[in-house]
């Protein structure tokens, strides 16, 4: 990693993935999506500065290791959550599905990932607003992953084969960003909106405390 480059690809890295920084103003008249950047902002770069993937020395063991931690949290998120988000709207939620991606980069570096812990300590999704506030947090992680897997690449010769979940939508990213946040928008009247952002901030919590134990 050339440190002199360091904190200008950071900025880059932190302004691709943390969907949260907006100027100060009256809560009420921002939309759901920007509430909820604002309202997570703090826990979203806690949890970012808790996992540091730009540190020196981030090897190939760390990024097995990590893989397999996310496979451990969207499988059984998966199964919770995605049932009822594809009975609210399967045309936005097809294909956004994580695990597969996972499990392939997985197979590739001699993991088996059926034999993986999984998460028991879920964010609650039980109901659509919870659902959905806390698929804004993995939704939105897709968003850095451009910029990850060309790190990960370069600093660790790991090749496409490996690099499945970090470039799950690929070009699509941004489209599926947008269109996702559009739907979420839409989705305000379902429930309270203080519901969507005690999910999103649950889901930031359970990442973090699942990820680096």
């Amino acid at each position: 990693m050339i440190r002199d480059g360091l904190l200008v690809r950071r900025s880059s890295f932190r302004a691709a993935l943390r969907f949260d920084a907006l100027p100060c103003g009256c809560l009420q008249e921002l939309t759901l999506p920007e509430r909820l950047k604002q309202q997570t902002a703090a826990i979203h770069k806690s949890v970012e500065d808790r996992l540091d993937l730009l540190r020196d020395g981030f090897s190939l063991t760390d990024y097995s290791q990590l893989l397999a931690r996310f496979y451990g949290f969207y499988a059984p998120w998966e199964r919770a959550a995605l049932p009822l988000l594809m009975d609210w709207n399967a045309e936005l939620f097809v294909g956004r599905e994580k695990v597969p991606a996972l499990a392939a980069d997985l197979h590739f570096l001699g993991i088996d990932a059926s034999s993986l812990p999984l998460c028991e300590q879920l964010p609650d999704v039980s109901d659509l607003p919870r659902a959905l506030g806390s698929a804004y947090v993995l939704e939105g992680s897709t968003l850095g992953g451009q910029f990850l897997s060309n790190h990960f690449r370069k600093t660790l010769q790991i090749p496409a084969e490996a690099l499945h979940f970090y470039t799950v939508y690929g070009r699509e990213t941004g489209y599926r960003w947008k269109s996702f946040q559009k739907a979420l928008s839409e989705a305000e009247s379902l429930g309270d909106r203080e519901t969507f952002v005690v999910a999103a901030r649950s889901t930031f919590e359970a990442l973090a405390a699942w990820l680096r134990p």
